[in-house]
This record gives structure tokens, sequence and C-alpha cells, in this order.
């Protein structure tokens, strides 16, 4: 165990492309291709996003599929 002198710098680069997941259209991503993480908590991460961005998204998990669909707001 070491002592360091600062903790590491946090990157906040989104490692999806969020603005085309949320273009309206049905998308199916699947794990190990398109994300790496649990399936629910690829889904999870989808719901911040849209809230991020003021949007409105429908989520099923479905197998190792996800399968996202961005929703207009009202």
């Amino acid at each position: 165990m070491r002592i360091v002198d600062k903790f590491p710098e946090r990157h906040h680069a989104s490692t999806y492309d969020w603005n085309a997941v949320f273009d309206g259209q049905c998308r199916e991503l699947i794990f190990d291709e398109d994300f790496k993480c649990k399936p629910y908590s690829f889904s999870q991460l989808a719901y911040k996003a849209a809230k991020v961005r003021e949007q409105k998204v429908r989520v099923k998990i479905v197998g190792n599929s996800v399968f996202i669909q961005a929703r207009a707001c009202k």
C-alpha cells in the first residue's frame, strides 16, 4: 500500500453515443458487443443520460439485450 499526493482526476467523457441511441428509433444493444456492464446497469445509464438531456426513454431488457427508444417529451 502506498500514499499518493492527490486523488486521480475523473474523466467525464461518455463511452456511448447517446445522441444516436436517442434518435427516436427502437434500438437493440447487445451485452459484450455494444456495452460491457450488466444489462440492468446499462438500462440505468440510459435513464440517467436521458434525464440529463431532458428526454424520456422506453427501456426493456430481454436476456442480454437492452431495447431503447427515445420518446417525445410533452
